[in-house]
């Protein structure tokens, strides 16, 4: 079972370091660090890592482990649409101000929540339930990579983290 996200979180990042913190109201959530090749890992505080990786030209994958726990998928040429699916929900992710800005996410034909990207170093989640945490965690990566594709991404590619292997194994 996975973690679920509260109905407010703050992610950010302090200084030159890569590290973004998800915050609650009654702590620190998670913690991502972007690295190189369009992946990122994600340290939870009980312990457990996920991996973020490419599959393919324009989608990404969550992994536990061997587990796939979460998958998104591009809607649009332009990057301002994503799918977020699992085994157990599906939502969409939408830009609706352009690059920096508002992102609406909720299940197809409902948006639940906003995430607003204040900063390239801050982002405020709203949202009327709580998400699954990878669901939340997946679209703050889509949207910093959209956001840093338009930068150069300076020392978020030098954490001197490299991305192990992608897993092979069950689904699920």
């Amino acid at each position: 079972m996975t973690p679920e996200a509260p109905e407010t979180v703050t992610i950010s990042r302090r200084g030159l370091a890569p590290v973004w913190r998800f915050q609650s109201p009654t702590g620190v959530l998670a913690r991502g660090v972007p690295a190189r090749r369009r992946t990122a890992r994600v340290d939870l505080p009980d312990g457990r890592t996920w991996l973020i990786l490419p599959d393919g030209t324009d989608g990404l994958h969550v992994w536990e482990g061997e587990d796939l726990l979460l998958s998104a998928e591009r809607l649009d040429p332009w990057g301002r649409r994503w799918e977020l699916a699992g085994n157990r929900y599906c939502y969409q992710l939408t830009n609706r101000s352009g690059f920096k800005g508002r992102w609406t996410m909720g299940p197809p034909g409902a948006e639940t929540g906003e995430l607003r990207m204040w900063t390239t170093r801050r982002m405020h989640f709203h949202s009327q339930l709580t998400v699954p945490l990878e669901v939340l965690v997946l679209a703050w990566y889509v949207i910093i990579r959209m956001a840093f594709a338009l930068f150069s991404v300076g020392s978020m590619v030098r954490t001197g983290y490299r991305p192990p292997p992608r897993p092979t194994g069950s689904v699920g």
